[in-house]
């Protein structure tokens, strides 16, 4: 997750100006965080709102400082940093391009902002594209996939190349507003599978069709979860070889399963 400069640079000015200087960030709390300027500033919210009770050690200046500061300020920091914070949670949902550089969903370049979605908050957009044929090469997780009104017909399709991938949809769900059908598919290859799975109260949507074919014999599977109470809404799930797994208070709704192979539902 990638804070923007605008928001570190305010978060840390008021840190610097009620106390008198920006702590130091130890190096085991930013191994935990992909973005050093993410940890520090997440720091700098711990150092300011658990205080009291670290102890932290300062000098007379800095003494001098804090006692002079007004409350108001102190509001003022704690309202920059909850800003900060929705902002961070947004930051990462970001439509398809027109022309993306490749069929990589896991590419910032292919986005707009640059960014990938890969979040429980986080929203991918697909709008008209010179490409369809979506390639998702490392596991992602998304609060919901939106096709605009006027979207091209896509493919997104979790690529069990780089071991087994999994398409977390884990809030909204599909919602497709394009008019055409899109389609999302699984497989297997001769080591792997990839997975598409639903959780939270997700919905499969409408005009969309889920299918998940078979592999190699001996070799791995597609494989479709439905979890919690997800649905499949109005949406076609095939099996094609594959693997179809209904958990939980989970249903087919209205949708339509289809086995054109040997196939599972659990």
């Amino acid at each position: 997750m990638n804070l923007p400069n605008s928001i570190l640079r305010q978060s840390l000015s008021a840190v610097r100006l009620i106390f008198g200087r920006v702590p130091y960030i130890p190096e085991c709390f930013a191994d935990y965080c992909d973005d050093r300027r993410f940890a520090r500033w997440l720091f700098a919210a711990l150092y300011v709102l658990f205080w009291p009770r670290i102890g932290f050690t300062f000098n007379e200046r800095h003494r001098h400082n804090r006692a002079m500061k007004s409350p108001i300020l102190s509001c003022a920091m704690v309202l920059t940093l909850a800003l900060g914070a929705l902002n961070a949670i947004y930051a990462d949902s970001a439509t398809w391009n027109l022309n993306p550089i490749s069929n990589d969903w896991n590419t910032a370049a292919n986005w707009t902002p640059a960014t990938v979605p890969n979040g429980p908050n986080d929203v991918a957009t697909f709008g008209v594209s010179s490409t369809t044929d979506v390639s998702i090469t490392a596991s992602i997780e998304v609060n919901s996939i939106v096709f605009s009104p006027g979207a091209s017909a896509f493919i997104i399709t979790p690529s069990p190349a780089n071991g087994a991938i999994v398409l977390t949809i884990s809030g909204a769900g599909i919602t497709n507003d394009s008019g055409i059908t899109q389609n999302f598919v699984t497989y297997g290859d001769e080591d792997s599978s990839s997975f598409i799975s639903l959780t939270g109260s997700a919905t499969a949507g409408s005009g969309t069709i889920l299918t998940c074919n078979g592999g190699p014999a001996g070799g791995g599977r597609g494989q479709i979860y439905f979890n919690d109470t997800t649905n499949a809404g109005d949406a076609t799930v095939v099996s094609n070889g594959g693997y179809i797994f209904f958990y939980d208070d989970s249903s087919a709704a209205d949708g339509t399963i289809i086995a054109n192979r040997e196939w599972r539902v659990h």
